[in-house]
Order: structure tokens, then C-alpha cells, then sequence
């Protein structure tokens, strides 16, 4: 009854003149990888300059060098942004079994990343904390690790 009476309300519904057009399938691969590649710039745009400072600065021997801990959180943070414009590109490019696959990484990754909160409160485990937030990191990788094995 609903749809028969939907039918007669005389009213019709605006046509999606874009759905189904190569242009929209083009927008729908290809917003995505667009939007990796404007999170990367939004990065490097607030981190470039910064970073340059304080290397000029640790240079010139005003502030001490960098710990190990930055470098490493640099590059997987780094790798993360990386990861996501790979997926969207493999999606974009029709490569959806590697897509899939590279996924699997992606989510336990993403949901890896709050995993440092939970370790600084674990009072039992050795740490370096609040001096140098070493600790967590390695127990973090140490957490993912066998993703990787």
C-alpha cells in the first residue's frame, strides 16, 4: 500500500544527473586519494618550518639534540600518512586485493595508536617516564610486533 500511494503523491524526485557518469566515478576514486594527499601537505606545511628551527636551533647549541624516541615517532607517523595514500591510490587504481590486504595493517595500526595511554598506566612495567616518553613507543612496536613476523 505505501508504494502504491508513493506513486500517486505527484511529486518526482530529482534526477542524480551525476551518479552513474564517468565524472562521478572518477570523483568517488579519486576525492579520496585527494584528501591523503592534502592531510600529507597540512603535515609537512605545519611541520617543515618547525622542524628546521630546531635543528637550527640544536645546531647552533641553543636546545639539546633530538631523542631518539622523535625520530622514530617522525617516521611512523610518517609511514602512517603513506599508508593512507598507498590504500587510496591501490582503491583508486582498481587494485582492491592489494587494498584489502594493505587494510589489515592500516586497522590494527590505527588502533594501535592509542595503545601508549594504556601502557603508561601499567605500573608495573619499567619505565622512562616522565623524563623520556621512550618507554611507551618501544612498548607500543613491541605490541605490534608480530604483526609484522
Amino acid at each position: 500500500m505505501a508504494t502504491v500511494a508513493g506513486t500517486f503523491t505527484g511529486r518526482s524526485e530529482r534526477p542524480d544527473v551525476l551518479s552513474g557518469t564517468p565524472r562521478a566515478h572518477a570523483i568517488d576514486r579519486w576525492i579520496f586519494v585527494f584528501m591523503a594527499a592534502w592531510f600529507i601537505a597540512i603535515v609537512l606545511t605545519g611541520f617543515i618550518p618547525d622542524s628546521l628551527e630546531k635543528v637550527a636551533a640544536v645546531q647552533a647549541g641553543e636546545r639539546p639534540p633530538f631523542p631518539l624516541v622523535l625520530h622514530v615517532h617522525a617516521v611512523l607517523m610518517g609511514s602512517f600518512l603513506s599508508l593512507l595514500l598507498a590504500q587510496t591510490t591501490l582503491a583508486a587504481t582498481g587494485r582492491i586485493d592489494l587494498h584489502r590486504r594493505l587494510g589489515l595493517a592500516g586497522m590494527i595500526l590505527a588502533t594501535a595508536m592509542p595503545l601508549p595511554a594504556g601502557i603508561d598506566r601499567i605500573a608495573w612495567l619499567p619505565s622512562t617516564m616522565p623524563w623520556n616518553p621512550m618507554s611507551a613507543d618501544l612498548y607500543t612496536l613491541l605490541a605490534v610486533s608480530p604483526m609484522f613476523f
